[in-house]
């Protein structure tokens, strides 16, 4: 049941003084990303699943408006509040047909990004099995920084066998699909969403693996394909 564990969230934080709507946020961000609350499906009454988790009409109202504004839901008139059937590819492990787009359509384009040089460095365990490689082997990453307010917001790393093309943004060649895992990571203590897409070319190897890393606190708006 999808509700259970946005309840044990919320119940946590009113222990903690946590931020209620920040916390509900997060939990229906992490239901909806992992496919249990499905695109195109109905959410419950707002009176019905207020009572349910516990909340005021407002506080849930809050958070409603802003999964609406960020993509993730729509309210229909007379219909109810249904979670949008345009989202992303965003069930662990499938695999769709697509064209390559560059990392930074995945990011609100009023953020002000900056990159790094391109770095060699040790290959995770997530992005080492991906690529075909043994944990631990030298890659090529490439990584962007986004930030609002001077606070870390988002940021995309792109790695590479040392060796392959590296054309990682505009001109990107196409691929034949890609496969999309989503989950969560903690960083310093701040929970992050994180993407983790492989990227296939047309002969069906690896092209390139992207992790994108965003704060729950913002939007998360990726690029429906």
């Amino acid at each position: 049941m999808p509700w259970t564990p946005i309840i044990r969230r919320l119940e946590e934080a009113r222990l903690h003084r946590g931020d209620i709507v920040h916390h509900l946020l997060a939990g229906l961000r992490e239901q909806i990303f992992l496919g249990k609350l499905p695109s195109g499906s109905r959410l419950p009454g707002e009176k019905k699943l207020a009572d349910m988790l516990h909340l005021s009409r407002p506080t849930l109202r809050e958070a409603l408006r802003i999964l609406a504004h960020e993509g993730l839901v729509v309210s229909r008139w007379g219909d109810g509040t249904f979670i949008t059937d345009q989202l992303p590819r965003i069930v662990d492990g499938r695999l769709s047909a697509r064209t390559a787009v560059s990392p930074s359509s995945w990011i609100e384009p009023d953020w002000n990004g900056h990159d790094e040089s391109p770095m060699m460095t040790a290959a995770p365990d997530s992005v080492a099995e991906a690529l075909g490689i043994a944990p631990g082997s030298t890659v090529l990453m490439l990584r962007r920084h986004y930030a609002a307010a001077e606070r870390f917001m988002a940021r995309v790393d792109v790695f590479h066998r040392v060796g392959s093309p590296a054309a990682v943004t505009s001109g990107t060649p196409p691929a034949a699909r890609s496969a999309v895992r989503i989950g969560t990571v903690s960083e310093n203590g701040e929970a992050l969403f994180q993407i983790v897409e492989t990227v296939f070319d047309p002969a069906g190897g690896v092209s390139h693996v992207v992790v994108v890393s965003r704060t729950t606190s913002v939007p998360l708006r990726l690029a429906t394909r």
